[in-house]
């Protein structure tokens, strides 16, 4: 269920069949980059998910995360990020179906996707890419994640 307070998808709490995501403003959709990111964190690890929102709002981003590839796809048509975080790991469906079904929406603006993992190999960047995925971090991200958003908001 979507918790507007957390700005979270929790899998403790399932979405309803047929549930609908609460409307997002149309200034809340349209805010310029410099107002900063909105970036929405696909990621079924609590803690990793928790770590990251913290960081990102503290550098003036806004953020919304989903524990799954299904909720994140719903969040990601409702939201309209600019960035998308996905983990390659998610329950029921991965993140590069996850990545396929972002890229099939017809939304207006394209996120940037950004692929986490712990998983490095080149098959593996091979297949982040082949996906859709523009860029391909392996966990711990360090400083890797700031120079992503850098290039997108500069």
């Amino acid at each position: 269920m979507y918790n507007r307070t957390q700005h979270s998808l929790s899998a403790r709490e399932p979405r309803a069949r047929g549930a609908t995501l609460p409307r997002v403003s149309e200034k809340e959709r349209t805010i310029a980059v410099a107002d900063g990111l909105r970036i929405v964190i696909i990621d079924d690890n609590e803690d990793v998910t928790e770590a990251l929102k913290d960081l990102l709002e503290e550098t003036g981003h806004r953020v919304w995360s989903a524990r799954t590839g299904l909720d994140g796809v719903d969040l990601v048509q409702e939201i309209g990020p600019n960035v998308v975080l996905c983990d390659l790991s998610l329950p029921h469906m991965d993140g590069l179906e996850t990545c396929r079904r972002i890229r099939a929406l017809p939304i207006a603006v394209r996120p940037l996707m950004v692929a986490i993992t712990g998983w490095g190999r080149d098959e593996d960047i091979r297949r982040t890419r082949e996906a859709g995925f523009d860029h391909h971090l392996v966990k711990p991200l360090s400083g890797n994640l700031d120079r992503v958003l850098r290039g997108l908001s500069s």
